[in-house]
């Protein structure tokens, strides 16, 4: 099967900066549209460990 098909498999992305962040529409429907939720909740390192920790990310070396 083509991967393009597939719907689970691993992929390496190479990024520089602050990272990236894939999301699911079911999993973000509490967050209100126009809501600035990136500045809100990940502006600051504590604030993203606090989203690790939480198990709302997952933080990858």
């Amino acid at each position: 099967m083509n991967k393009q098909n597939e719907i689970n498999y691993d992929m390496d992305l190479v990024i520089d900066g602050m990272g990236i962040v894939l999301y699911s529409d079911g999993v973000v429907s509490d967050i209100e549209e126009g809501e600035n939720y990136f500045s809100k909740e990940f502006s600051s390192p504590e604030q993203v460990a606090k989203h690790i920790k939480r198990l709302t990310i997952k933080s990858q070396v």
